[in-house]
Parts: structure tokens; C-alpha cells; sequence
């Protein structure tokens, strides 16, 4: 994997990856890890900028909102069908 991210910020001069990474402790978080290229003047690679950010509260929040979205749109869902079938109960 860490080759896979160094050659596209090689090639791109930027690459941008989330997934499940490991604290020394041995705990587990999401990450948004952002490699980007160095060059000097003459536009040779010199090195790469590694920056990872720990994402799990946004990652999380958006599983819930979806979740609630989701119960939302079964709860709309009965309830047209409850005025559907008390429409046609009242015919």
C-alpha cells in the first residue's frame, strides 16, 4: 500500500486515501491520509508530505444521519400507506 500511495502523489503530485489505520496503542481509526510530491526548482522529486487526520467522529456522524435518514423515510413511508388504505376503507 505505501508504495501504491507514494507513486500516484509521484505521478499526480497528490494522493488522497481513507481507510482503517492503527494507533501505537493498537486501537483502531478511520484516517483521510494526504501524500503530497516535493520537487526542487528543476521539478525532481526531493521527497513527500505525509498528513493523516483521525476522521472516525465525521465517519460516525454521517453512519447516523444515514441511519435516521433511513428510519425517516420508512416512517414517511407508513404513514402514506395508512392514509392510502384509510382512504379506501372510507369509500
Amino acid at each position: 500500500m505505501p508504495a501504491q500511495i507514494l507513486a500516484a502523489a509521484a505521478k499526480a503530485g497528490r494522493a488522497e486515501r481513507e481507510r482503517w489505520r492503527l494507533r501505537k496503542d493498537g486501537s483502531r481509526f478511520w484516517a483521510h491520509v494526504v501524500v503530497d510530491a516535493i520537487r526542487d526548482g528543476d521539478g525532481s522529486l526531493i521527497g513527500f508530505a505525509k498528513v493523516t487526520r483521525d476522521i472516525t467522529e465525521r465517519k460516525e456522524a454521517a453512519a447516523t444521519l444515514e441511519k435516521a435518514n433511513a428510519a425517516l423515510f420508512q416512517a414517511q413511508k407508513m404513514e402514506a400507506i395508512g392514509r392510502l388504505t384509510g382512504g379506501v376503507a372510507h369509500d
